[in-house]
C-alpha cells in the first residue's frame, strides 16, 4: 500500500490514537509531579506498594533530568 493511497480514516484513527496517548501521558506526568512529596515518604516508610513504585519513578525522573 502506497502512502498517498491510506484511507482517510486510517489516517484520522491513528491521529486520534495518538492525540489518546499524549493525553494519557499527559496526565501521567502532571499526577507524578504534583504528588505531596512527605505523604509519599510517610507511605514508603509504610511500605506502601503502589508508594514504593511511584517514589522509584521520580528517582529515576530526576537523575535523566
Amino acid at each position: 500500500m502506497d502512502m498517498n493511497n491510506v484511507p482517510i480514516g486510517y489516517l484520522f484513527l491513528s491521529i486520534g490514537i495518538l492525540i489518546m496517548l499524549s493525553a494519557y501521558f499527559s496526565g501521567t506526568e502532571t499526577a507524578m509531579m504534583a504528588l505531596n512529596k512527605y505523604r509519599l515518604k510517610h507511605l514508603v516508610k509504610s511500605k506502601h506498594r503502589g508508594a514504593r513504585k511511584a517514589s522509584r519513578m521520580l528517582d529515576l525522573s530526576l537523575i535523566h533530568i
